[in-house]
């Protein structure tokens, strides 16, 4: 086997939208597909080029100069615009590969495909020292497309597009182009000495995003979707796309004692100019005038002006003890890792945080929600669920106008069946929100609305609303999976949600569940027994895995197998982590219909965390054709 090394501009070509048209007519496909070959060959021999291989839809071939290459790949654009629905991306690079047999390896070669990735439907993408090479040719015109980092590189690559005269470049793509405003503000990266401030640099990003949701006629991404690429190496273009965002805000923060330096820049993701940047060396005690500084800033830069609510919002948000602020930042880091271990850390930073400063409305709620959560999908503990009701109503005694005090207690009464209450809460925190969407914080009104007043589309809209300010945000798509399977009873695209989520980094354990439970309401048992399973053996065999497994097992007929794990679940776990409405369920498909009526009367009377969903849930289908279960609606004083 031989082997040369050798300097060769290589050219990939890839075919747009070929597996898509692939999944909806074979045929057409390959047809395309033959056309492709046709049309290349020839036009890659005239060049004095060597055709190296197809992979898949794309063309890998090598050129003597970079001149060859550019021009040939120019010809092969202008044809392709001839041919219906046959639309390229063409990436070049210029450096030293290996060819071996009739193959060809190197950077070089994986330069060339990440161009392609990366270039506009129709367009052609060059590295730099393709364009040092061509930069002289009269035939030839090129402008610059930014500075990318490449998956794989080593270090950043200098892009440049080829303009081609009449040439429709991107027109499919033009037609979303994102909005005229909108920015996706990245994670500041930590540089400190001891690299322990990560936390910071997430909470001064996050300020922003809260600083600029406030901001006239500017679409913010959310803090889930942006920090989501947080230490992964991927270009601000791929970013824009992604997000729908034109503008990206990055920056990193290094602090040693007292002081804090702070760089950001504002680049354009469509083209990586770099539109605003600026290093701040500052003390810590300034660090609420620096988040201000960065926000006026860019609203300068981005030509539009500042809600005339602005000051005011941001004075009631803040704390004026530096320390409590550090230990909301902490709190808040953890949260956001959405683990019970870091729950916990999380509660010690808001109890921290409110002890230093007793005021401090944020850290108010968040702490409430904490509590909250850890009784109502955690551990079932009721002593929490005063302790949330409190933190609630002291952040909205602290400030009335907080939406998410108002969120909160709309949370807490809608779960334990205050069923005005909750209304009159949610319609406070919409009244005081003052961005399009509540960013931070869980989507209350679609569940109140589709489980009280079986409106599903407006759930469904609501959280669709979320996902485009935030389209990487798994609450979001967790609570959209969630009302298709308990309410629309729309189990296919449950399962397609669940699959999204899992590709976003969503826990395969955590999503057992739900795969479970829409194919065990579609009635394909099989296959829900197994999910059953595996959700039961990864839990530890508490909570909704047990009962649902139980359930399970009845369904699908084994019935003794699923009688002895009841047994077992009764003799092993406390009520806590299986209150009486687990038992109410598994009493009734076991069909012990009467103590299963005896265990939901009950679980009324103890008030029960998860009834909220008794009317219209497909969780509680098997009740629903005996006549009790009209008493137990009457009992929960459903509104009409």
């Amino acid at each position: 086997m031989s082997s040369i090394r050798q300097l060769a501009a290589i050219m990939f070509t890839d075919i747009v939208g070929y597996t898509a048209l692939m999944g909806e007519d074979e045929q057409n496909a390959f047809e395309l597909l033959h056309k492709n070959r046709q049309l290349q060959r020839p036009i890659i021999e005239k060049y004095g080029g060597t055709w190296i291989k197809e992979l898949g839809d794309g063309v890998l071939a090598s050129f003597h100069t970079a001149t060859d290459a550019v021009l040939c790949a120019t010809e092969i654009q202008n044809a392709c615009s001839n041919i219906n629905d046959l639309k390229l991306r063409v990436g070049i690079h210029l450096g030293e590969v290996v060819f071996e047999d009739s193959d060809v390896f190197g950077d070089g070669v994986n330069i060339a495909a990440r161009l392609q990735a990366l270039a506009p439907v129709g367009g052609i993408w060059i590295s730099e020292p393709v364009h040092k090479n061509v930069a002289n040719k009269k035939e030839i015109k090129t402008k610059f497309a930014g500075e990318q980092v490449l998956k794989n590189v080593k270090e950043p690559v200098r892009i440049y597009e080829v303009i081609r005269s009449g040439a429709d470049i991107d027109t499919k793509e033009s037609k979303n182009k994102n909005p005229e405003k909108s920015i996706a503000v990245l994670a500041f990266v930590d540089m400190s000495p001891a690299r322990d401030q990560e936390y910071l640099g997430d909470g001064l990003a996050e300020e922003l995003i809260n600083l600029l949701s406030q901001i006239r006629e500017l679409k913010v991404i959310g803090r889930t979707s942006s920090f989501s690429f947080k230490k992964k190496e991927v270009d601000l273009k791929t970013i824009g796309k992604t997000l729908n965002a034109n503008t990206i805000l990055e920056g990193s923060i290094q602090k040693a004692g007292n002081r804090v330096r702070i760089t950001a820049q504002l680049i354009s993701a469509d083209d990586g100019f770099h539109i605003w940047s600026q290093r701040y060396d500052r003390q810590m005690d300034d660090i609420f005038a620096l988040q201000d500084d960065i926000a006026s800033k860019i609203a300068q830069h981005l030509k539009i002006t500042l809600l005339d609510n602005h000051e005011t919002a941001v004075e009631k948000r803040r704390t004026n003890n530096l320390e409590a602020y550090e230990m909301f930042l902490k709190g808040d880091f953890y949260y956001k890792k959405y683990s019970a271990d870091n729950f916990e850390k999380a509660m010690e930073y808001f109890e921290k945080a409110v002890e230093l400063d007793s005021n401090y409305t944020d850290a108010w709620w968040y702490l409430g929600l904490l509590y909250f959560e850890t009784y109502g999908w955690l551990y079932f503990q009721k002593e929490n669920v005063e302790k949330s009701i409190y933190c609630a109503e002291k952040a909205i005694s602290l400030d009335e106008t907080n939406a998410n005090a108002h969120f909160l207690s709309g949370l807490i009464n809608f779960s334990f069946y205050n069923w005005k209450k909750a209304g009159e809460e949610i319609e406070l925190g919409n009244k005081y929100t003052i961005t399009p969407y509540p960013l931070t914080f869980l989507p209350i009104e679609p569940w109140y609305r589709s489980m009280l007043h079986g409106d599903f589309s407006f759930a469904i809209h609501q959280l669709q609303r979320g996902i485009e300010n935030d389209p990487l945000n798994m609450i979001y798509l967790f609570h959209l999976a969630q009302i298709n399977l308990y309410g629309k009873r729309n189990y296919k695209e449950t399962r397609t949600l669940l699959n999204k989520m899992i590709e976003l980094g969503f826990p395969e354990s955590e999503a057992w569940r739900y795969f479970c439970e829409s194919y065990l309401f579609e009635g394909q048992f099989e296959i829900a027994e197994e999910y059953a399973r595996k959700d039961y053996h990864l839990s530890g065999a508490k909570g909704y895995a047990a009962v649902n497994l139980i359930i399970t097992l009845a369904s699908a007929g084994k019935k003794e197998e699923a009688q002895q794990l009841y047994q077992s679940v009764k003799n092993t776990l406390s009520i806590p982590h299986f209150p009486e409405w687990f038992h109410s369920k598994a009493n009734a498909h076991l069909g012990m219909i009467d103590e299963a009526f005896e265990y939901l009367n009950k679980a009324i009377e103890e008030r029960n965390y998860g009834l909220h969903t008794l009317k219209y849930s497909a969780g509680w289908d098997v009740f629903r054709a005996d006549p009790r279960f009209k008493t137990i609606l009457e009992r929960m004083k459903f509104p009409e």
